[in-house]
């Protein structure tokens, strides 16, 4: 009997799948991912792998492995990664298909806010081994397209911030509290941009029109709650955004 061999989440493949053109092959040839004849031409194979590796967290080396336990053609990681590299075209490709198609099937998709939003992180990536950070990837994704728009790669020295961005009127950007910082906050808003960040008073200390240290909390407190037709509902007493302090 034959054995029968299954991903660890085969659903969301076939999920997927049900999403994507029905040629993977013809759109991958147009945007150079095959750039010679030789080699596999199977571009639904190549994106399984391409999922596993990027999607899936697994090395190169694990991801062919896997390949091969589950009964796929066996490539070497070298062919992997430099399949990768040409990727680019093909993969923005497929997100664009995704989007119309998210719209075709559910609906118009309308984009609720007046502002073009950015998120904006970093993350570490450490080598077999190591026992530290050895690398860091800093990138910017926008929304809803899920498109990276940005990225740059550090050592471990190189720190998250803003200034390593460049920003446009319109665009709303999305951050955590390691980018709490005075300077980045202000880099952002002099390119007539906005910023949402997770504050750390800490590395951002608040100060009035006066230039005098600024206690947040009071005036926080000093928003009511109240309760109306079994709901909670906030009565802002204070617009944080337009007081004078």
């Amino acid at each position: 009997m034959a054995r029968v061999i299954s991903d660890a989440l085969p659903e969301g493949w076939l999920v997927l799948r049900n999403w994507l053109p029905s040629d993977l092959n013809e759109p991958a040839r147009q945007h150079g991912f095959f750039q010679r004849a030789r080699g596999l031409q199977d571009a639904e194979y190549w994106l399984r792998l391409i999922l596993m590796h990027v999607g899936g967290g697994l090395s190169l080396e694990q991801t062919v492995l896997r390949a091969g336990e589950l009964g796929l053609t066996r490539v070497s990681a070298v062919a992997l990664f430099k399949r990768l590299r040409n990727a680019q075209g093909w993969l923005a490709e497929l997100t664009r298909h995704l989007l119309v198609e998210q719209e075709r099937r559910l609906g118009r998709f309308r984009w609720p806010y007046p502002y073009r939003l950015r998120v904006i992180d970093a993350t570490n990536v450490q080598e077999p081994g190591s026992t530290g950070t050895d690398l860091r990837v800093h990138y910017s994704i926008r929304l809803p397209e899920l498109t990276c728009d940005h990225y740059e790669l550090t050592d471990e020295s190189g720190g998250e911030k803003l200034g390593r961005y460049q920003f446009e009127p319109g665009e709303m950007v999305l951050v955590d509290r390691g980018y709490s910082h005075r300077p980045g906050v202000a880099y952002v808003l002099e390119a007539k941009a906005q910023v949402l960040v997770r504050w750390n008073p800490g590395t951002f200390p608040l100060e009035n029109r006066q230039g005098q240290s600024l206690d947040l909390l009071p005036r926080v407190w000093a928003l009511e709650v109240v309760q109306k037709q079994g709901r909670h509902r906030e009565a802002v007493i204070y617009h944080i955004g337009s007081l004078s302090w």
